[in-house]
Protein backbone atom coordinates (compact mmCIF):
# COMPACT_ATOMS: atom_id res chain seq x y z
CA UNK A 1 0.00 0.00 0.00
CA UNK A 2 2.66 2.34 0.98
CA UNK A 3 4.61 1.97 -2.66
CA UNK A 4 1.00 2.49 -4.03
CA UNK A 5 0.90 5.85 -2.46
CA UNK A 6 4.40 6.58 -3.02
CA UNK A 7 3.52 6.41 -6.89
CA UNK A 8 -0.05 8.24 -6.74
CA UNK A 9 2.12 11.48 -4.70
CA UNK A 10 4.95 11.14 -7.62
CA UNK A 11 2.56 10.72 -9.98
CA UNK A 12 0.82 14.44 -8.93
CA UNK A 13 3.60 16.53 -10.29
CA UNK A 14 5.47 16.60 -13.50
CA UNK A 15 8.61 15.47 -14.51
CA UNK A 16 9.90 19.01 -14.94
CA UNK A 17 8.24 20.22 -11.44
CA UNK A 18 10.21 17.22 -9.71
CA UNK A 19 13.23 18.06 -11.13
CA UNK A 20 12.80 22.32 -10.33
CA UNK A 21 11.77 21.07 -6.52
CA UNK A 22 14.55 18.61 -5.54
CA UNK A 23 17.04 21.50 -6.98
CA UNK A 24 15.47 24.22 -4.68
CA UNK A 25 15.14 21.78 -2.26
CA UNK A 26 18.45 21.58 -2.56
CA UNK A 27 19.40 24.95 -2.32
CA UNK A 28 17.52 25.55 0.97
CA UNK A 29 19.63 22.67 2.42
CA UNK A 30 23.09 23.93 1.35
CA UNK A 31 21.40 27.49 2.72
CA UNK A 32 21.00 26.14 6.28
CA UNK A 33 23.89 23.60 6.39
CA UNK A 34 26.50 26.58 5.38
CA UNK A 35 24.99 29.54 6.66
CA UNK A 36 22.77 28.86 9.24
CA UNK A 37 24.60 25.89 10.54
CA UNK A 38 21.55 23.31 10.48
CA UNK A 39 22.20 19.69 9.71
CA UNK A 40 18.52 19.08 10.11
CA UNK A 41 16.43 21.14 8.01
CA UNK A 42 13.50 19.34 7.78
CA UNK A 43 10.63 20.66 9.20
CA UNK A 44 12.16 24.39 9.17
CA UNK A 45 11.23 26.77 11.21
CA UNK A 46 9.62 30.49 9.72
CA UNK A 47 13.26 32.21 10.93
CA UNK A 48 15.19 30.19 8.69
CA UNK A 49 12.80 30.89 5.31
CA UNK A 50 13.28 34.32 6.26
CA UNK A 51 17.07 34.57 6.50
CA UNK A 52 17.06 32.09 3.06
CA UNK A 53 14.44 34.48 1.62
CA UNK A 54 17.35 37.32 2.60
CA UNK A 55 20.32 35.65 1.52
CA UNK A 56 18.78 34.83 -2.05
CA UNK A 57 17.80 38.46 -2.19
CA UNK A 58 21.52 39.33 -2.11
CA UNK A 59 22.62 37.23 -3.91
CA UNK A 60 20.69 38.69 -6.87
CA UNK A 61 18.03 35.91 -6.97
CA UNK A 62 14.52 37.53 -8.96
CA UNK A 63 11.19 37.80 -6.96
CA UNK A 64 9.53 34.89 -9.35
CA UNK A 65 13.13 32.55 -8.71
CA UNK A 66 12.62 33.44 -4.95
CA UNK A 67 9.18 32.38 -4.68
CA UNK A 68 9.46 29.11 -6.69
CA UNK A 69 11.81 27.83 -4.54
CA UNK A 70 9.70 28.61 -1.33
CA UNK A 71 6.68 26.73 -3.69
CA UNK A 72 9.21 23.52 -3.20
CA UNK A 73 9.71 24.03 0.24
CA UNK A 74 5.88 24.35 0.84
CA UNK A 75 5.37 21.41 -0.91
CA UNK A 76 7.60 19.40 1.03
CA UNK A 77 6.11 20.41 4.46
CA UNK A 78 2.62 19.98 3.22
CA UNK A 79 2.83 16.78 1.68
CA UNK A 80 3.89 15.42 4.92
CA UNK A 81 1.53 17.39 7.14
CA UNK A 82 3.73 19.71 8.99
CA UNK A 83 3.50 23.52 9.27
CA UNK A 84 4.15 25.10 6.35
CA UNK A 85 6.80 27.80 7.41
CA UNK A 86 6.36 29.63 3.95
CA UNK A 87 3.09 31.01 4.58
CA UNK A 88 4.02 32.99 7.86
CA UNK A 89 3.24 36.81 7.46
CA UNK A 90 6.70 38.07 7.49
CA UNK A 91 7.69 35.73 4.70
CA UNK A 92 4.46 36.80 2.53
CA UNK A 93 5.84 40.63 2.89
CA UNK A 94 9.71 39.76 2.04
CA UNK A 95 8.26 38.60 -0.78
CA UNK A 96 6.60 41.50 -1.65
CA UNK A 97 9.54 44.02 -0.89
CA UNK A 98 11.78 41.71 -3.16
CA UNK A 99 9.17 42.73 -5.75
CA UNK A 100 9.12 46.10 -5.38
CA UNK A 101 12.66 46.82 -5.36
CA UNK A 102 13.44 44.42 -7.50
CA UNK A 103 10.75 44.30 -10.13
CA UNK A 104 10.81 41.70 -13.11
CA UNK A 105 11.37 43.24 -16.85
CA UNK A 106 10.12 41.10 -19.18
CA UNK A 107 12.06 42.37 -22.46
CA UNK A 108 9.74 39.77 -24.51
CA UNK A 109 7.26 41.40 -27.15
CA UNK A 110 4.14 39.21 -27.57
CA UNK A 111 4.06 38.22 -31.58
CA UNK A 112 0.88 40.51 -32.61
CA UNK A 113 -1.30 38.50 -36.00
CA UNK A 114 0.66 41.19 -37.78
CA UNK A 115 4.00 40.16 -36.46
CA UNK A 116 2.38 36.27 -37.30
CA UNK A 117 2.10 37.30 -40.97
CA UNK A 118 5.44 38.81 -41.60
CA UNK A 119 6.62 35.45 -39.86
CA UNK A 120 4.68 33.56 -41.98
CA UNK A 121 5.51 36.03 -45.29
CA UNK A 122 9.64 35.40 -44.51
CA UNK A 123 8.99 31.70 -45.27
CA UNK A 124 8.89 32.80 -48.79
CA UNK A 125 12.14 34.79 -48.72
CA UNK A 126 14.43 33.13 -46.84
CA UNK A 127 16.69 30.05 -47.65
CA UNK A 128 14.76 27.15 -46.84
CA UNK A 129 13.60 23.81 -48.57
CA UNK A 130 9.96 23.60 -49.60
CA UNK A 131 9.22 20.99 -47.00
CA UNK A 132 10.35 23.54 -44.53
CA UNK A 133 8.63 26.29 -45.59
CA UNK A 134 5.36 24.70 -45.44
CA UNK A 135 6.95 22.78 -41.77
CA UNK A 136 7.44 26.22 -39.84
CA UNK A 137 4.50 27.92 -41.60
CA UNK A 138 2.62 25.39 -40.03
CA UNK A 139 4.79 25.65 -36.79
CA UNK A 140 4.04 29.57 -36.56
CA UNK A 141 0.34 29.58 -37.06
CA UNK A 142 -0.49 26.48 -34.93
CA UNK A 143 1.58 27.58 -31.60
CA UNK A 144 -0.23 31.22 -31.97
CA UNK A 145 -3.45 30.24 -32.27
CA UNK A 146 -4.20 27.04 -29.93
CA UNK A 147 -1.56 28.91 -27.19
CA UNK A 148 1.24 26.56 -27.31
CA UNK A 149 4.55 26.05 -25.37
CA UNK A 150 7.71 25.90 -27.77
CA UNK A 151 8.56 22.48 -25.88
CA UNK A 152 5.36 20.98 -27.14
CA UNK A 153 6.20 20.74 -30.71
CA UNK A 154 9.58 20.98 -30.58
CA UNK A 155 12.22 18.52 -28.60
CA UNK A 156 15.30 19.68 -26.87
CA UNK A 157 16.84 16.52 -28.16
CA UNK A 158 16.12 13.28 -30.36
CA UNK A 159 15.50 11.06 -27.40
CA UNK A 160 12.70 13.36 -26.25
CA UNK A 161 10.58 12.80 -29.47
CA UNK A 162 7.95 11.15 -27.53
CA UNK A 163 7.56 14.50 -25.37
CA UNK A 164 6.06 16.34 -28.26
CA UNK A 165 2.62 16.49 -29.36
CA UNK A 166 2.45 13.54 -31.51
CA UNK A 167 0.61 13.18 -35.28
CA UNK A 168 -1.94 10.68 -33.23
CA UNK A 169 -2.72 13.44 -31.34
CA UNK A 170 -3.87 16.02 -34.18
CA UNK A 171 -7.09 15.69 -35.93
CA UNK A 172 -7.87 17.94 -39.72
CA UNK A 173 -11.98 18.68 -40.63
CA UNK A 174 -12.81 21.25 -43.09
CA UNK A 175 -13.27 23.64 -40.47
CA UNK A 176 -10.94 23.03 -37.57
CA UNK A 177 -7.70 21.18 -36.46
CA UNK A 178 -8.23 19.56 -32.97
CA UNK A 179 -5.08 18.81 -30.72
CA UNK A 180 -5.42 16.16 -27.47
CA UNK A 181 -2.98 16.98 -24.98
CA UNK A 182 -2.57 13.70 -22.56
CA UNK A 183 -0.35 15.86 -20.14
CA UNK A 184 1.26 18.90 -20.32
CA UNK A 185 2.71 21.24 -17.69
CA UNK A 186 2.05 21.21 -14.60
CA UNK A 187 -1.12 18.78 -15.55
CA UNK A 188 -1.60 15.20 -16.01
CA UNK A 189 -5.01 14.54 -15.37
CA UNK A 190 -7.74 13.08 -17.92
CA UNK A 191 -6.80 14.33 -22.12
CA UNK A 192 -8.08 17.75 -22.71
CA UNK A 193 -9.01 18.52 -26.04
CA UNK A 194 -8.92 21.75 -27.94
CA UNK A 195 -10.20 22.89 -31.20
CA UNK A 196 -8.45 25.68 -33.30
CA UNK A 197 -10.88 26.99 -36.01
CA UNK A 198 -9.87 27.89 -39.35
CA UNK A 199 -9.25 31.78 -40.04
CA UNK A 200 -10.63 33.80 -42.25
CA UNK A 201 -7.67 35.07 -43.69
CA UNK A 202 -6.31 32.63 -45.64
CA UNK A 203 -3.12 33.59 -45.09
CA UNK A 204 -3.52 32.81 -41.26
CA UNK A 205 -5.23 29.37 -41.27
CA UNK A 206 -3.87 27.09 -39.43
CA UNK A 207 -6.04 24.76 -40.45
CA UNK A 208 -5.06 25.39 -44.51
CA UNK A 209 -1.44 25.40 -42.98
CA UNK A 210 -1.40 21.87 -41.31
CA UNK A 211 -3.37 20.44 -44.17
CA UNK A 212 -0.48 21.97 -46.48
CA UNK A 213 2.12 20.37 -44.40
CA UNK A 214 0.55 17.05 -43.71
CA UNK A 215 0.50 16.71 -47.48
CA UNK A 216 4.00 16.56 -47.85
CA UNK A 217 4.51 14.99 -44.41
CA UNK A 218 2.60 11.65 -44.68
CA UNK A 219 0.82 10.29 -42.38
CA UNK A 220 3.36 8.33 -40.51
CA UNK A 221 3.38 7.64 -36.44
CA UNK A 222 5.51 9.64 -34.64
CA UNK A 223 6.04 13.44 -33.66
CA UNK A 224 3.44 15.58 -35.46
CA UNK A 225 6.44 18.32 -36.50
CA UNK A 226 9.28 16.37 -37.69
CA UNK A 227 11.85 16.47 -40.50
CA UNK A 228 11.69 13.98 -43.29
CA UNK A 229 13.86 11.42 -41.76
CA UNK A 230 11.66 11.15 -38.36
CA UNK A 231 13.10 13.10 -36.58
CA UNK A 232 11.13 15.70 -34.23
CA UNK A 233 12.04 19.03 -35.09
CA UNK A 234 14.00 20.89 -32.66
CA UNK A 235 14.07 23.71 -30.11
CA UNK A 236 17.20 25.09 -31.91
CA UNK A 237 16.03 24.69 -35.29
CA UNK A 238 12.77 26.28 -34.75
CA UNK A 239 14.82 29.40 -32.51
CA UNK A 240 16.84 29.46 -35.91
CA UNK A 241 14.09 30.14 -38.34
CA UNK A 242 12.68 32.47 -36.12
CA UNK A 243 15.61 34.63 -35.61
CA UNK A 244 15.65 34.41 -39.72
CA UNK A 245 12.71 35.27 -40.27
CA UNK A 246 12.38 38.25 -37.87
CA UNK A 247 15.56 39.54 -39.42
CA UNK A 248 14.14 39.51 -42.89
CA UNK A 249 11.57 41.28 -41.29
CA UNK A 250 13.01 43.69 -39.23
CA UNK A 251 12.13 43.11 -36.41
CA UNK A 252 14.72 43.18 -33.10
CA UNK A 253 15.01 38.94 -32.84
CA UNK A 254 16.53 39.85 -29.27
CA UNK A 255 12.34 40.56 -28.46
CA UNK A 256 10.82 37.88 -29.29
CA UNK A 257 11.25 34.27 -29.02
CA UNK A 258 9.54 31.14 -28.78
CA UNK A 259 7.07 31.69 -25.77
CA UNK A 260 6.33 35.12 -27.45
CA UNK A 261 3.57 32.91 -29.59
CA UNK A 262 1.84 31.83 -26.50
CA UNK A 263 1.77 35.66 -24.88
CA UNK A 264 0.97 37.35 -27.97
CA UNK A 265 -2.19 34.48 -28.69
CA UNK A 266 -3.71 35.67 -24.89
CA UNK A 267 -2.68 39.35 -25.25
CA UNK A 268 -5.12 39.41 -29.09
CA UNK A 269 -7.57 36.99 -27.67
CA UNK A 270 -8.08 39.76 -24.19
CA UNK A 271 -7.86 42.55 -27.12
CA UNK A 272 -11.03 41.02 -28.79
CA UNK A 273 -12.99 40.42 -25.89
CA UNK A 274 -12.39 36.48 -24.61
CA UNK A 275 -12.95 36.07 -21.31
CA UNK A 276 -10.53 35.48 -19.23
CA UNK A 277 -11.92 31.95 -18.07
CA UNK A 278 -11.65 31.00 -22.24
CA UNK A 279 -8.31 32.44 -22.24
CA UNK A 280 -7.28 30.27 -19.34
CA UNK A 281 -8.62 27.46 -21.02
CA UNK A 282 -7.06 27.52 -24.00
CA UNK A 283 -3.77 28.38 -23.17
CA UNK A 284 -4.42 25.21 -20.68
Amino acid sequence: MASVIQQLLNGALSDLTSKAYLKSITRFHDFCSTHLHISAWFPSKTPAVVSFVAFCFQDGFAPASIASTLSAISYVHKIHNYVDPTAAFVVRKLLQGATKLRPSCDQRAPITQAVLSKLVDSTQHISISYYDRLLTSAMYLLAFHAFLRIGEIAAATPAQASAVLQFSQMALTSSDCSVVFHTYKHYSGPPVTLSVPAHTDAALCPVKAMRLYVAVRGNSPGPLFMFPGGAPVSKSFFSVQLKKALTWAGLPHESYKGHCFRIGAATTAAMRGMSDEDIQRMGR
